[in-house]
């Protein structure tokens, strides 16, 4: 075996591109951390409009927004999102500490395929992202 094909057997392959959105720093670092060792390239967002913007200028197989942030929350996000074709390949996961059947009716309402209540479990959140 040459040299190139034992690096090309010995370097994963990034799986999918995933962009996170949340407003708590360590909740991105987390997710961040998880989802790289799983050989995804992440994109992290503190805010909605800042991932409105990198969805624009880039291509995301699938978003995890968190539910509640200041100016514009995740159902918003969700919604502008869903509101664009050119993005309707998206899976999109709702990250939230609300538990209530109406909150996940509005997360599913809003456009969200799935739901990942915090704290996160990591085994569930790589499972939800392989299933996107």
């Amino acid at each position: 075996m040459t040299e190139t094909q034992t690096k090309e057997k010995s370097t994963p392959s990034v799986l999918y591109k995933v962009i996170v959105i949340d407003d708590e720093p360590a909740v991105l670092h987390f997710i961040e951390t998880v989802l790289e060792q799983n050989n995804f390239q992440v994109t992290c967002c503190g805010n909605a409009k800042e991932a409105l913007d990198k969805i624009e200028n880039n291509h995301f197989d699938c978003m995890i927004t968190d539910a509640i942030m200041p100016n514009i929350s995740g159902f918003e996000l969700i919604k502008k999102v869903r509101e664009n074709k050119d993005y309707s390949h998206m899976q999109i996961l709702m990250l939230t500490r609300k538990r209530d059947r109406q909150d996940v009716k509005k997360a599913v309402d809003a456009g969200a395929n799935d739901y990942i209540i915090k704290p996160i479990d990591e085994n569930l959140l790589i499972e939800k992202v392989n299933s996107c």
